[in-house]
């Protein structure tokens, strides 16, 4: 401590300098409680947009995604406040947060048996990779794929997903690996697509 910062100090009663501590504290705990609530509020809303997803689900008793369920408060899974910003989806089967959000989500060879249609993809706005390969995905992709602006990498190869290629998929301008193989699809490629 410098002395000058030491005479501050000295003149300073002792009720303002506890006063002054209590306020610099309670700023910083307070940054602290906003900053978990804020990572678990964008947790709990992506974690139920992806619930809502599975519900669609054809085969309901698949085991490998039994984790996808949302904690009780407290729990070791939980996504309550006070659960760290990187574990705050940690024991769900293929998804992985950065920051309390999802980030990830690879179910390859998960059996999963459905469709895209309810996909969340508004919902996930921080998601980069997503690998859905090697499933019974059938139906179209649907157009609101441009929603994953976030996306990297993208794999939807060896299901039964059929119709074209949505334009959209050209503005998901930072993807840079797209696997659609071995599936129904049919039509050209969009032009869009050399957007990327």
């Amino acid at each position: 401590m410098s002395t000058e910062e030491e005479a501050v100090r000295r003149r300073m009663t002792l009720a303002d300098y506890r006063k002054k501590l209590y306020l610099a504290t309670r700023r910083k705990l307070g940054f602290v409680l906003e900053q978990r609530q804020r990572i678990t509020y964008g947790f709990t809303e992506e974690a139920t947009a992806l619930l809502k997803w599975k519900a669609t689900f054809q085969n309901q008793n698949n085991t490998l995604l039994a984790s996808w369920k949302l904690s009780p408060v407290g729990s070791k899974n939980s996504s309550s406040v006070g659960a760290k910003g990187s574990d705050a989806c940690r024991g769900w089967y293929g998804v992985t947060c950065l920051n309390g959000r999802v980030n990830r989500l690879n179910i390859t060879n998960a059996s999963v048996v459905g469709t895209l249609y309810e996909f969340p993809f508004s919902s996930l706005p921080f998601l980069e990779y997503v690998d859905l390969s090697v499933n019974q995905l059938s139906g179209t992709i649907p157009p609101e794929i441009g929603k994953l602006t976030n996306l990297v990498y993208l794999d939807l190869s060896i299901n039964q997903i059929s119709g074209t290629i949505p334009p959209q998929i050209g503005s998901l301008r930072k993807l840079k690996t797209l696997h659609i193989v071995d599936n129904q699809l049919n039509g050209s490629i969009p032009a869009e697509i050399g957007n990327l």
